[in-house]
């Protein structure tokens, strides 16, 4: 365009810039929740998400200015839920608190988390994860212990909690965008499918608190499930087969294969999912009649329909077929047929990925 007369000879379109976005951490406070700004640096968007839960009433402390104390949670969408508690790092400074353990009492199950096991959170948290949690098991109370020893007296902090709580907590706050509502919203109601597929707490349904504008966010619509079971001829040397897979719903959803061979010496199992890779070493395998059992959960909520492959491998070298499998292939074959309630839990399961894989692209 012409400065002096504005007559335009040309125009150009140019590409759009990808995002660059960067992330700042507000920790919690008492009272106020902490969350995570994300900007982009291109073009000045911006959203926030990773909300945690408010820090508790200070308490009293034995040892100066160290706290032993939770100071907040945040809860991680995958197959099964894994729950991450959030305690200041004061708490293991010089002269403070030795021995620091965790315990969550989940459905009548205590698990133990010991201060080794831990990553740095913003700097100044240490992040303690809990992990496996059933979505049966969202309404179920948990019930949080903080130890720590002090001048060789121990001191336990405590607090209750349910996974529930964090879903409506979100679910009610006006900032938060429809499309994890959505998420939370089918993630209630897989949870209410597994309470009645295993005929757990089926008095106090997760889902029984959704006001009638939140139901309404429940995804609703042909799957149009694809069965992703097949299997590739690439070795002519074969001393082990991977004969099959399955999905097996407990506490986690377990994908399961299924290997058959003479001598595990030096066998690994390579599977591979949106790019990662994983190995599972024969130590890992578990004997079940003339088969093996291997069993993998790492999948996060927005994989459902993922395609896994399979291949075992013998000192470096590949040694089987390669088989390719997905959570949505076990489900493609699952109807009313199969039982009502556990066609429910498959439903919700899929819808809850679906919703999952909208919202985390």
């Amino acid at each position: 365009t012409c400065d002096d007369c504005g007559e335009t000879i040309s125009t150009e379109e140019l590409p759009i810039a990808d995002h660059n976005y960067e992330s700042v951490v507000t920790p919690p406070a008492v009272g106020v929740q902490g969350y995570t700004t994300h900007t982009c640096s291109v073009c000045g968007d911006s959203y926030v998400d990773s909300y945690t839960d408010p820090l508790p009433e200070e308490v009293v402390l034995p040892s100066g200015n160290a706290e032993l104390r939770i100071a907040g949670l945040t809860l991680a969408l995958q197959s099964d839920l894994t729950m991450t508690i959030y305690v200041h790092k004061d708490a293991i400074a010089a002269g403070a608190y030795t021995n620091l353990r965790l315990e969550a009492n989940i459905g009548n199950g205590i698990r133990e988390v010991v201060v080794s096991e831990y990553t740095i959170y913003a700097k100044n948290y240490l992040a303690l994860k809990i992990k496996g949690i059933s979505p049966r098991l969202m309404n179920d109370n948990i019930n949080l212990r903080l130890y720590g020893t002090y001048e060789g007296q121990e001191y336990m902090y405590e607090m209750d909690y349910k996974v529930a709580d964090y879903c409506y907590t979100q679910l009610n706050d006006a900032a938060q965008p429809a499309k994890l509502k959505q998420v939370l919203v089918d993630l209630l109601y897989y949870g209410a499918a597994q309470q009645t597929y295993t005929a757990h707490n089926t008095q106090n349904l997760v889902t029984a608190n959704l006001t009638a504008e939140q139901r309404d966010l429940a995804s609703s619509y042909d799957l149009n499930l694809n069965n992703d079971f097949s299997f590739t001829d690439n070795t002519d040397t074969t001393t082990a087969a991977i004969v099959g897979a399955t999905l097996i719903l407990r506490e986690s959803v377990l994908v399961t294969f299924y290997v058959s061979t003479e001598d595990l010496t030096g066998l690994t199992m390579k599977l591979a999912v949106d790019g990662k890779t994983y190995e599972i070493d024969a130590e890992d395998f578990t004997a079940s009649g003339s088969y093996y059992v291997v069993e993998f959960n790492d999948l996060a909520a927005r994989q459902m329909r993922s395609v896994i492959t399979a291949e075992l491998y013998r000192d470096g070298v590949l040694t089987s077929r390669t088989l390719t499998y997905s959570v949505q292939s076990y489900a493609s074959g699952i109807s009313t047929a199969s039982g009502v309630n556990l066609y429910n839990v498959v439903q919700r399961m899929m819808y809850y990925g679906d919703s999952a894989k909208a919202y985390f692209s």
